[in-house]
């Protein structure tokens, strides 16, 4: 309990942009997102469960938060044209690397701000992947919503998106105490509370409940086709076809 509270309290004192500098030096420092074996070692289990199953089996794919490149490599290696971006540079240095390492055609990469689609990638695309996890990095329920109505505009309608997160399962208590930290600072210092599921691990992240999930998703244009919280918690989603997408013929 003392932990959350603890977060609470430096969630709510902390700056964006320090917020934000933690983030990049963990990134930035891990070893994994460097390694070029890693990076070229194809999907996760449930990456390719997903894809094989609810993915087009060709087309253009975006991947958005790109880490080192991994996922961007597999989709070229599968006959994809393949975009993506990556606001760590350290961690997009290694894009290149990893596809000179697969022998396979390079993706190219949209150069992008944190937590913002990047104004470059206009579509259309027929899918999109988040990379691992890194929909619960961005801060703000408004920041992650923007993000999502932005990527849906260029991608095709009823493409599929692959979305991983942070599952709220089994930390309840600790969301708790975080949300009392956090209220109880903002109001003796005057600033802003977290948002109910901040976190810091160290670096800041989200976790979600499903309904709060499918409502930042469905608030963006997209449905959910299915979820699991089974390992890595995930969701599949599909762009919503809306009306004037059929008078303009798309489908």
């Amino acid at each position: 309990m003392f932990g959350g509270l603890f977060d609470g309290v430096a969630l709510a004192t902390s700056s964006p942009a320090q917020l934000r500098a933690i983030d990049e030096r963990l990134y930035a420092h891990d070893d994994l997102y460097a390694d070029v074996a890693y990076n070229t070692g194809g999907f996760q289990w449930w990456e390719r469960d997903a894809v094989d199953r609810l993915f087009p089996t060709s087309g253009r794919v975006f991947v958005w938060a790109a880490g080192g490149g991994r996922e961007m490599v597999e989709f070229a290696r599968r006959g994809f044209a393949v975009e993506g971006c990556e606001y760590n540079s350290a961690l997009a240095a290694g894009v290149d690397v990893a596809f000179d390492h697969a022998g396979t055609r390079h993706g190219r990469m949209h150069a992008c701000e944190r937590d913002m689609w990047p104004p470059t990638a206009t579509g259309p695309y027929q899918a999109l992947v988040l990379g691992w996890s890194s929909y619960s990095l961005v801060r703000g329920r408004g920041t992650r919503v923007e993000l999502l109505e932005r990527a849906a505009s260029v991608l095709d309608p009823g493409a599929p998106m692959l979305l991983s997160y942070f599952a709220a399962t089994d930390a309840h208590r600790y969301i708790r105490s975080v949300a009392l930290g956090g209220r109880l600072t903002a109001r003796w210092f005057g600033v802003s509370a977290p948002e109910r599921g901040d976190m810091l691990t160290p670096n800041f992240a989200h976790m979600f409940e499903e309904q709060g999930l499918r409502a930042e998703v469905e608030a963006a244009g997209f449905e959910i086709v299915e979820i699991s919280t089974v390992g890595v918690a995930r969701a599949v989603c599909r762009r919503v076809v809306m009306s004037d997408d059929r008078s303009d013929g798309c489908l």
